[in-house]
């Protein structure tokens, strides 16, 4: 990783379990601090414009589409879910607790 260290940690940034995994990984392979410092912060000045500019994309252009479908049809059916979800968690529960 010491080569391609850099590129390795810009492009941490851009997949959501590798960001948080760049730093201790960076450390252990041998990457000295301000390539990491300078590669961390080169991909942050890229992954977060990019990241806040599509959501506010996808918001302004599919804001009230998607406001119209979780009002209308999606709340019953995550209610539903939640609620399905209660009543297996406590069969199981009672499931295992119950002496054999």
């Amino acid at each position: 990783m010491v080569r391609r260290g850099a590129f390795a940690i810009f492009a941490a940034r851009f997949v959501a379990g590798l960001r948080f995994l760049a730093g201790p990984l960076a450390g252990a392979t041998g990457v000295p601090p301000p390539t990491f410092m300078i590669a961390n912060a080169l991909g942050a000045l890229v992954y977060v414009p990019y990241a806040v500019g599509l959501g506010y994309g996808v918001g302004w252009r599919f804001g009230g589409a998607i406001e119209r479908l979780f009002t209308r049809r999606v709340d019953h059916v995550i209610l539903g879910v939640l609620v399905a979800m209660t009543l297996v968690l406590a069969a199981i529960r009672l499931l295992r607790a119950r002496p054999r």
